[in-house]
């Protein structure tokens, strides 16, 4: 026993020096860099001034249909180019990169990944003031018009991507902005932020079309899906487009969608954020809807629709719509 108690308190002595030693590293690179990303996040990604990086990769001699890039630090841009080479440029915010912290690529099933450097270093993260990195990716348009999946996740930093046709597609950041246009994708799209904005305009995604944001804002323009699933816990949710089945979430914010046409099924709920579906005239719905303390009100001339729970009927009431809040309004408006 008293060996065994000797080993504890050594191994945790040895842990302690480590995260001191971590630590002092880190506040003095100005608090692990953080300070630093707060303020671009408040002022705007500054240009990069370093040493560009630049690499291609030939599709005919190793084959590909896919797309896996995993960043850390910057910002992410993913287009469309000219000429038949896959091309890949990073660019530091200043200074050379090493030969270790230069991106990593490779290939695997189909899938070209793009990787932030050859291995993983704690004490790097330390140093995020001088690990910013940003990537281009550009993609012939040949293979852009016929991919299978794309994948994208950024810690800190903007993810734009545009000009794809593909089956999946799934972007993904912690604090950076996600912006993305004129995609075609056969299957499913899902993208997730933290407090980042989400910007969608001219997206189809053939199946579903996921969003899930904590205190990010999205606004999703000229969308199509059979099915859209919208979560978030307090940054806003604007939707416009057509969808046969529209579901969404939120604790404070607002949720509302705008559509062509009336959508077959509406389920939609909140704490305390106004939910809201704006739609042209239409064969009819019936609404079911429940609070506490909200209201239910629609510009459609509806049978019922009285109290804080009930049932609303218009004409022959083909769609289906449900709204839950506790504090909320519940609306239907006429475009």
């Amino acid at each position: 026993m008293k060996k065994k108690a000797i080993f504890t308190i050594a191994a945790c002595s040895i842990a302690a020096l480590f995260l001191i030693f971590v630590l002092a590293i880190g506040l003095s690179e100005d608090n692990f860099g953080l300070s630093r990303l707060a303020e671009e996040g408040k002022t705007g990604w500054a240009e990069p001034e370093g040493e560009a990086c630049e690499y291609t990769w030939d599709p005919e001699e190793v084959e590909i249909s896919g797309l896996d890039i995993d960043w850390i630090n910057g910002i992410v841009e993913v287009k469309v180019g000219s000429g038949s080479l896959i091309k890949i440029t990073e660019t530091p915010a200043s200074g050379t990169l090493s030969e270790d912290d230069q991106l990593k690529l490779s290939s695997s099933g189909g899938i070209l990944k793009i990787q932030w450097d050859h291995q993983f270093r704690l004490i790097s993260l330390g140093l995020f003031e001088n690990r910013r990195k940003d990537l281009v990716v550009e993609i012939p348009r040949t293979l852009a018009a016929a991919m299978t999946d794309i994948s994208c996740s950024n810690t800190s930093g903007e993810i734009e991507i545009s000009g794809f046709t593909a089956e999946n597609l799934n972007a993904s950041s912690t604090s950076g902005n996600i912006t993305l246009s004129d995609l075609r994708l056969s299957e499913i799209l899902r993208t997730d932020t933290t407090s980042g904005a989400i910007l969608c305009t001219h997206v189809t995604a053939g199946e579903e079309f996921h969003v899930d944001t904590t205190s990010g804002s999205a606004a999703l323009t000229e969308m199509r899906t059979k099915t859209a699933d919208l979560n978030t816990v307090s940054g806003k949710i604007t939707y416009s487009g057509s969808a046969e089945e529209f579901h969404g979430s939120s604790v404070s914010a607002a949720i509302r969608g705008e559509f062509v046409s009336c959508p077959e099924k509406v389920d939609l709920s909140s704490v305390s954020g106004l939910l809201t579906v704006a739609m042209p005239e239409n064969p009819g719905f019936e609404a079911e809807y429940s609070s506490i303390s909200g209201k239910f009100s629609s510009d459609f001339p509806v049978s019922g629709g009285v109290g804080t729970s009930g049932r609303a009927l218009y004409s022959s009431g083909t769609a289906s719509f449900r709204f839950s809040t506790t504090s909320g309004d519940m609306q239907v408006l006429k475009k």
